[in-house]
């Protein structure tokens, strides 16, 4: 009986292991781009005299079983004429602790973390912040 009682007390520890401060919460949801390398949105990502390229906004959607999809506005000023547009990607992701890993279609592996309804990616010294 005292050998049953013991698993039964293990069982119920094991059980409780996702509660460490190292778990990320609950991930999935939807996620909105708040800056970019510190910086507000619009962001310009790149800007010659007047012409310039800047992300309006951006969601990510991270869904249960790995998934997720990605929704992109941007804002094209070229010789003083603007145009919007809609860039979509979907991809997976991993989740190891508070570590994440998008594998996207369009744009290869994408590193960060997801914590407490915030997920932080860096690409290539660039360092996007979103929140839930």
């Amino acid at each position: 009986m005292r050998r049953f009682v013991a698993l039964l007390a293990f069982a119920a520890l094991a059980a409780c292991g996702g509660d460490s401060s190292t778990s990320p919460g609950v991930v999935t949801g939807t996620y909105s781009l708040q800056s970019v390398n510190g910086s507000p949105l619009p962001f310009t990502v790149i800007q010659i005299g007047a012409d310039k390229y800047e992300i309006i906004s951006d969601v990510i959607v991270l869904n249960e079983g790995g998934s997720f999809s990605e929704t992109t506005n941007d804002r094209t000023t070229q010789n003083g004429v603007v145009t919007t547009s809609t860039i979509t990607d979907a991809g997976t992701y991993t989740l190891t602790g508070t570590a994440i890993t998008l594998v996207s279609t369009q744009s290869g592996t994408i590193n960060g973390s997801v914590n407490n309804g915030t997920l932080t990616l860096t690409d290539q010294g660039v360092v996007a912040v979103y929140a839930k």
